[in-house]
């Protein structure tokens, strides 16, 4: 007999049900076993369970060296590089290092070798010669501990510096030898400082900077301090590769060193990076790097060791030369920079063109071919192109006359700098070009000094000069939001600038009855709104000691900002 329907037959409906319970059973294990072990998953890391709270509690103390929200990965193109191990929005920190070594920059003015300070020549160690700023820096273990007793050896080189308005060579060999130092003093960390790059087969294919290594470290050490026994020459190249390579500025108040960060030195470059990285201040100069984006699980993170608001071609050069690699990042390979035109030189053969080259990348950033690489111009009705070369005099020239503005010439400083805008800007090279945006950053400074103060007392005819600000700024933000995007600090300086355009702007608007008490408080919620983002880029860098100030600065106007609006508020009822 043939049955219709089935689910009309009693067997049948008892084996559904059974069939039911059976998957019902099976879904709510698999649901509670998944959000038992998404609970017992370490929240930092997403890389290692746990049983309890209780045990998570008594290992920590072992697991908190490796609880880090990124793994390390390696491959041909990037060697080691971290990625993701979850999730991390904007403002995370994503670790932070103490240094292996810290020490004197590669080039630098005469600094004191105990507390790093510059130093006026004044006084010097009584061992060794160098100069430092009192007895207490003499026998201060960052001196008397590592090069110290060594340039006691030999030939008193640091008697020698008295000048201090003048870089001496004798500084180069410094950081180097606190790096092999630690082959015997720490034998942990000289491992570790063994895992970092040193690119020697590259750098021994560069004479002048191997030569210039010979002459001023590595003999410095072997011979002149007498260490030719203890030190071979290959560890003192390769510790000179660490410091090359590796090395991170230090740089706040009267303090300008490098430290080596092998834990941070894996991030890989770009152009276009998804975190910030600072020190805090001495004596720990801990590194702390935080997303600036947010960044998916699996995301390489990424850092920048160049000025955002520098060309291509510039950062490419310096990328090459510092740390012996060339960029290849997605804004590199855009001749346009994301819509920035941040490279870009007006043709001379057309009025709407701006020469840009094809293929940023075609060519090393330190090729002796660059100069000959042409850049063709943008509009389609214009056949022109110029090899670089010729486009890069014409850059130095503008350069100097910039920089000749800015220090001295006839009328005030605003005006010059406003002439120079207007003489380059749209006509040698385009608006957003690094040199003009370089002269921005300037000039909304200079605005800011002008009224020096009491805005409550700025006069009308300050309004113009406002305004101006103001249109610098934005301009400034439109770029930055494309090349240095998210939570970075040069978006949150330039949005405090702004607000010290837009507050008195509203403010004389409102007195002149040009806007309403509405409008007014309209206004002053817009302004905080990009207040409260720089407030949570400072409050990020609290321990970063150029921003206190600034900090501090942030916290008052945004009181302000609430006392203006309860103001009106209280007029309009």
């Amino acid at each position: 007999m043939r049955v219709k329907n089935l689910k009309n037959v009693p067997s049948v409906k008892k084996m559904q049900t059974k069939y039911a319970q059976v998957l019902s059973f099976k879904y709510a294990f698999k649901y509670a076993f998944n959000y038992v072990l998404s609970n017992m998953l370490c929240s930092g890391c997403s890389s290692v369970f746990y049983c309890s709270t209780i045990h998570q509690k008594e290992h920590w103390k072992n697991h908190k060296e490796s609880c880090r929200p990124y793994v390390i990965k390696k491959n041909e193109v990037y060697g080691r590089y971290l990625v993701a191990a979850r999730d991390l929005p904007q403002g995370t920190i994503v670790l932070t290092e103490s240094p292996l070594v810290v020490g004197p920059k590669r080039t630098t003015y005469p600094v004191c070798l105990g507390c790093h300070q510059r130093v006026d020549c004044s006084y010097h160690c009584s061992k060794c010669g160098f100069p430092v700023c009192n007895e207490s820096c003499e026998n201060n273990p960052n001196h008397s501990e590592n090069e110290c007793p060594i340039f006691q050896k030999g030939h008193s080189i640091g008697s020698r510096i008295t000048d201090p308005t003048s870089c001496h060579p004798a500084y180069e060999a410094v950081t180097p030898l606190r790096c092999i130092l630690l082959r015997s003093r720490d034998p942990a960390k000289w491992a570790r400082l063994n895992t970092m790059e040193h690119h020697n087969e590259y750098r021994s294919t560069l004479t002048t900077l191997w030569n210039r290594n010979e002459v001023n470290t590595l003999k410095l050490i072997r011979e002149w301090y007498k260490m030719k026994d203890e030190y071979d020459a290959e560890t003192i190249h390769t510790c000179i590769g660490f410091v090359d390579v590796n090395c991170f500025e230090i740089k706040y108040q009267n303090i300008e060193i490098c430290g080596l960060y092998p834990e941070t030195s894996l991030m890989g470059h770009d152009c276009v990076p998804n975190t910030v990285h600072a020190t805090t201040t001495g004596p720990s100069f801990r590194m702390i790097v935080r997303t600036s984006l947010p960044i998916r699980k699996g995301e390489i993170i990424s850092t920048s060791y160049v000025d955002a608001l520098k060309t291509t071609t510039r950062r490419r050069k310096f990328l090459k030369n510092t740390k012996y690699f060339d960029c290849f990042c997605p804004r590199c390979k855009d001749p346009t920079e994301f819509g920035t035109f941040l490279s870009a030189m007006k043709c001379g053969q057309c009025s709407s063109g701006y020469l840009l080259p094809k293929n940023p990348v075609e060519i090393s950033g330190s090729s002796p071919d660059l100069d000959q690489v042409l850049w063709y111009c943008t509009s389609s009705s214009c056949s022109n192109s110029v090899k670089y070369g010729k486009l890069a005099s014409i850059l130095n020239k503008v350069e100097k006359e910039i920089e000749s503005a800015d220090s001295c010439g006839v009328g005030s400083r605003i005006s010059r700098l406003e002439r120079m805008l207007k003489k380059f800007s749209g006509k040698v090279l385009h608006p957003n070009h690094a040199l003009m945006l370089g002269l921005m950053k300037t000039l909304t400074r200079a605005y800011l000094n002008e009224w020096n103060g009491n805005e409550l007392e700025i006069k009308m005819e300050m309004m113009e000069m406002l305004q101006r600000k103001k249109e610098l700024c934005l301009q400034l933000l439109h770029v930055l939001d494309l090349v240095d995007p998210g939570l970075s600090r040069p978006r949150g300086v330039t949005l405090y600038q702004l607000f010290t355009a837009e507050l008195p702007i509203a403010r004389i608007q409102l007195s002149q009855g040009e806007i309403t008490g509405d409008d007014f408080i309209a206004k002053v919620d817009e302004i905080l709104e990009y207040l409260t983002t720089t407030k949570t880029i400072l409050d990020l860098d609290r321990l970063i000691v150029d921003y206190p100030t600034l900090a501090l600065s942030v916290d008052k106007a945004i009181d302000t900002m609430y006392e203006e609006k309860s103001r009106v508020q209280e007029l309009l009822k």
